[in-house]
């Protein structure tokens, strides 16, 4: 009987022990503890070993989620006080052992040069073909390429000589070994039949800055205050504009709007008739959100411009022949003569003049 007792006593003992034992040698649950201590980590890490266990917690008692191959990335979001790493797994928080892990090399990004000086004009293209690239180097990607004798507006060259353009509305560079300043002296102003013609085609060099023309300030004076008695009280909300100016008018609608629709309503630099003195964009004070478009006193304008000497340089209809868009608050000063006969005529300033 006393024999039985202590049998049982020690099946009992040994079943607890057997239990405590399981604690320490069976896989933790699914989950990891709760107190672990977790420090900040990022970055990408390769597997080193070849295969590596993914684990619910920090240690290898805990649950196996899966593995992973060697060479295998992974993004870790924390690191924890006994070197494992925490990372997301198949859409579950996993942990894996930093003791098969190494830090991925970063990739080496070519940077820009961020030593640009301001420059500014228009060059031109000496080589059969110029790469242009997303940076002031060979390293960086290329996004396109120039022909032999394209010409280019500069916004900056770095201290690599590296020149900076806006490229078909991105940040584009070019090697300035390839490249030539645009000999303005070559460029002359362009008269016909004794009319200054600035479009598309005829430009302006770089150093025609003659300012705003007296003669078309006071024509749209008297032409104000005749407006004014009719209800519309006109201002010039743009006039003469220097060559650099533009440059950088149209290098902002091409960062904003591309270049192609872009060129629809702005002129590349030396193109702009504002760079005459002789152009002005008209709208009314006080209806400054309709600046750029058809009103009343546009309409007015279209009708009587011409009695003061200007005339609607865009009109309506005509844009396969000026390039630009219909713009009826774009004023060109002819004079008086001249202007009641272009406007007589119904035809473009182009039209007019016979050219082509």
């Amino acid at each position: 009987m006393f024999a039985k007792k202590v049998e049982t006593k020690s099946i009992a003992m040994i079943s607890v022990i057997a239990l405590i034992l399981s604690l320490f040698t069976s896989p933790i649950g699914s989950s990891a503890n709760k107190n672990m201590k977790i420090s900040k980590a990022s970055g990408t890490y390769v597997v080193t070993a070849s295969t590596l266990n993914v684990r619910t917690g920090n240690s290898t008692k805990y649950k196996r989620l899966g593995y992973l191959k060697k060479n295998k990335k992974i993004n870790v979001s924390g690191k924890t006080s006994n070197n494992w790493y925490r990372f997301t797994f198949n859409g579950e928080t996993g942990y894996v052992s930093g003791a098969y892990l190494k830090a991925a090399p970063k990739k080496k990004t070519p940077s820009n040069d961020s030593n640009i000086t301001k420059v500014s004009g228009e060059y031109t293209v000496t080589a059969s073909t110029l790469n242009v690239r997303s940076g002031a180097s060979t390293k960086h990607k290329k996004i396109g390429s120039l022909r032999l004798g394209s010409k280019i507006n500069v916004t900056g060259k770095t201290s690599t000589a590296w020149y900076r353009f806006n490229y078909k509305g991105r940040t584009g560079y070019v090697s300035g070994s390839y490249i030539k300043k645009t000999n303005s002296s070559q460029i002359k102003p362009t008269y016909i039949k004794g009319v200054l013609i600035v479009n598309k085609k005829y430009s302006l060099p770089d150093s025609y800055a003659p300012g705003e023309s007296t003669a078309a300030r006071k024509a749209f004076n008297v032409m104000k205050n005749d407006a004014k008695k009719k209800g519309f009280n006109l201002t010039v909300f743009s006039g003469y504009r220097t060559y650099s100016y533009q440059n950088q008018l149209y290098q902002h609608y091409i960062a904003r709007d591309g270049k192609a629709a872009a060129d629809l309503y702005s002129a590349r630099p030396g193109h702009s008739e504002h760079q005459t003195g002789l152009s002005f964009d008209i709208g009314e004070v006080g209806n400054e959100s309709q600046w750029f478009s058809e009103t009343s006193a546009t309409k007015w304008m279209a009708n009587n411009a011409h009695k003061y000497g200007f005339i609607v340089r865009y009109p309506k209809g005509k844009e396969h022949i000026t390039g630009y868009k219909y713009e009826p608050w774009h004023l060109r000063y002819l004079g008086k003569d001249l202007a009641a006969n272009v406007y007589n005529s119904g035809l473009t300033l182009e039209e007019y003049l016979g050219i082509n």
